[in-house]
């Protein structure tokens, strides 16, 4: 890190403002007020291609679930200048960790995010230069690199499984079910509003080997899915299958992560116990299990470990656009959270930032830093508990 190591903590705390590679600045406030920011999950384009504009969150309440009637405004941030924001719209279908999964199409002027219509769940497409908005009669989840293409699942049913990730306002219809077959994956046609399901949850726990399956029949387990997220290439996507006995503890729930055709939503079986699955190539992916990070061959093949002496705890872990062998990665679910910087060739490892006052640290109300990077590389957003609310933070490459 460029320091030695008998200098006091206290003495290098500077470095939270300036480090050797990259600078960090406050770019929204409002936390006295009551105005809190947050943007989208950490895979999710909250950059423009531009890496000038950021589609964000903001909501006036902290540390309670949502209920029907919460609405929050949805933004654009320009990171050129200090407490940007321009509301371009609003949601009622929201959650603490991914928002509204407000998100750029890429290479374009058009944000979608999710919002709620009446009884229905929805996605709102709006070109932010027109100011032209078209109604997706599905909340969306993933979206292909071209923009075609969006996947949906049952947020209501992954609100009641998982709270901090789905929406309320809506019951869930399949909710006495514990492996529906009409509720799952669903391949939406951004351009007709035309959705199919393509891989229903009853289908996909024929996907799990059967050594895998047959101790499940002992628990009266209730199964979801979560976390879609497509291959650069939009041929592919991963799914988080999860499952979990009612009335327990959320942490007894586990999970199978399960790779699929984009057209067809054919899945087959890629690990089990797996976090924070993420595409590094349309071929290979990385993902946290158990005991650290690996990049497997789309398939299932294990290829490698991944810093395995630096990365020993689950982590938000994201390459860098075009420094396939640079990777950052946060120490998330503790009241101070690191953010690094490594290099594979090097193995240098470089603090980039300590944010503090993350509390709570863990759970539904939790603030994850969620770094996510511009397409270009030299932009990282995280949002942060550093000055006691949700508040964004840019940090800029030197």
């Amino acid at each position: 890190m460029g320091f030695l190591p008998h200098i006091p903590r206290a003495i290098m705390d500077w470095r939270y403002y300036f480090c050797d590679m990259w600078s960090i600045k406050k770019i929204t406030h409002g936390t006295e007020q009551n105005q809190y920011h947050w943007h989208s999950y950490y895979d999710l384009p909250v950059f423009n291609a531009a890496s000038q504009l950021v589609v964000a969150q903001r909501v006036n309440f902290a540390n309670r679930r949502p209920v029907p009637e919460d609405k929050i405004e949805i933004g654009i941030i320009d990171v050129r200048q200090m407490d940007s924001w321009e509301k371009i719209g609003e949601s009622r279908a929201w959650s603490w960790q991914q928002g509204a999964m407000a998100q750029w199409v890429a290479n374009t002027n058009t944000i979608i995010w999710n919002d709620r219509v009446d009884n229905q769940f929805i996605a709102r497409r709006h070109n932010i230069v027109t100011g032209q908005q078209t109604i997706i009669p599905y909340p969306i989840y993933a979206v292909t690199a071209d923009g075609s293409v969006g996947l949906s699942l049952n947020f209501s049913r992954l609100n009641g499984m998982r709270p901090g990730y789905g929406y309320a306002g809506i019951s869930d219809a399949s909710a006495l079910q514990r492996r529906p077959a009409d509720d799952g994956i669903w391949r939406v046609d951004l351009s007709t509003g035309v959705a199919k399901l393509i891989a229903s949850i009853a289908d996909l726990y024929t996907t799990i080997p059967l050594w895998q399956r047959l101790p499940l029949a002992a628990h009266r387990y209730f199964y979801w899915v979560n976390h879609l997220k497509f291959s650069p290439d939009g041929t592919r996507f991963t799914v988080k299958y999860r499952f979990r006995v009612l009335n327990r503890s959320w942490r007894e729930q586990q999970s199978f992560s399960l790779t699929g055709e984009s057209t067809t939503g054919r899945c087959q079986y890629l690990v089990d116990a797996a976090s924070h699955v993420l595409w590094k190539n349309s071929s290979q992916l990385y993902l946290w299990r158990k005991d650290g990070f690996y990049l497997y061959q789309d398939g299932g093949r294990r290829l490698q470990p991944i810093a395995p002496l630096e990365v020993k705890t689950n982590s938000h872990l994201q390459y860098m656009p075009a420094s396939p062998n640079q990777f950052i990665y946060d120490q998330p679910y503790q009241k101070e959270i690191p953010l690094y910087q490594y290099d594979e060739t090097t193995g240098h490892r470089e603090l980039i930032a300590r944010f503090k006052n993350h509390q709570p640290a863990k759970g539904e109300f939790r603030c994850d830093l969620h770094p996510t990077f511009s397409s270009d590389g030299r932009r990282i957003i995280v949002s942060s508990l550093q000055d006691g609310g949700r508040q964004l933070y840019l940090l800029e490459r030197n």
